[in-house]
């Protein structure tokens, strides 16, 4: 019973415009591809497309965490952790909802051969979200409101810009790997230890905030 409430409860309080509208681009970017035209899509633009929603997932995803109980000065009858566990697992899951229709839609017609990447951007993307939320729960504990929401999409985003430039510079060994590399599954290997780290600093970020 007590769970249920508290669930309705997150589910109003939540600003779910940002992911709203994250939704509403990748629509758009995935009917601008054109994938019911009869021309297929080629593997390393299906591959760049299912990044680009990750990325913009990823920055969404961290609006959700903003609970404006953490304003509140006296005992709550909810730990901080709690509230926070609700509110990422709502992230997580609306998350992949909207990244599982885009994966639908740029997929309908994808070229032949895409089948052995699947996983891969898959891993990318849960880590991308994962990594937003943790860049937001850091920025809560110092910064409330939308402020956090936006300093944890920034960093997110400072991130990829980094990380772009070290698809010039590692090539073969960038987090970008191209599809046609074959470095493509021990790049991916990396995904996993970031995906795990990523996670670890999230909860740890989830904690009570001390006054």
């Amino acid at each position: 019973m007590y769970a249920g409430s508290l669930l309705r409860y997150t589910i109003k309080a939540v600003d779910w415009r940002p992911l709203a509208l994250a939704a509403v681009l990748l629509a758009g970017l995935g009917l601008s591809l054109d994938p019911f035209s009869g021309h297929p899509l080629p593997v390393r633009g299906w591959v760049e497309a299912l990044r680009i929603s990750g990325v913009l997932l990823g920055a969404a995803a961290g609006f959700v965490l903003i609970d404006p109980l953490d304003d509140e000065l006296g005992a709550l009858p909810t730990p901080r952790w709690v509230r926070q566990a609700v509110r990422i697992g709502l992230a997580v899951s609306t998350s992949c909802l909207i990244w599982l229709a885009f994966y639908a839609i740029t997929s309908w017609n994808v070229a032949p051969g895409h089948d052995g990447y699947q996983g891969g951007v898959q891993l990318e993307a849960i880590t991308c979200v994962v990594l937003g939320l943790a860049y937001a729960g850091t920025a809560l504990r110092y910064r409330a409101g939308t402020v956090a929401g936006l300093t944890g999409a920034s960093a997110l985003l400072a991130t990829l810009i980094v990380s772009l430039f070290l698809r010039e510079e590692a090539r073969e060994y960038s987090p970008w790997v191209r599809p046609e590399q074959e470095s493509w599954d021990l790049v991916h290997r990396w995904w996993i230890v970031a995906l795990v780290a990523a996670l670890a600093w999230l909860i740890a970020m989830s904690r009570q905030i001390r006054s």
